[in-house]
């Protein structure tokens, strides 16, 4: 029987946490996965955390050009 994330993990939302952050870093380097397929294996109970974070994630590693918007950790070390 395969695991599921969460199925022996105290911290769920952690590693909910881990799997949207690497899914939108992996889309920043191009070499999208398919988050579809993480979110299959992701108890219902989390699904709409994960997207939520997965959209935080998407938005931290690519700001918005247009508006001169930064990434969210630049703002918060203080950079621009």
């Amino acid at each position: 029987m395969p695991r599921k994330p969460g199925q022996h993990i105290v911290h769920v939302d952690k590693a909910i946490d881990f799997m949207a952050s690497t899914q939108a870093f992996l889309e920043y380097l191009n070499k999208q996965g398919n988050p579809a397929t993480l979110t299959h294996d992701i108890p219902p109970e989390y699904q709409d955390f994960f997207a939520q974070r997965l959209a935080w994630y998407r938005k931290l590693y690519r700001p918005d050009p247009i508006n001169g918007n930064q990434a969210v950790s630049e703002k918060e070390h203080g950079a621009g």
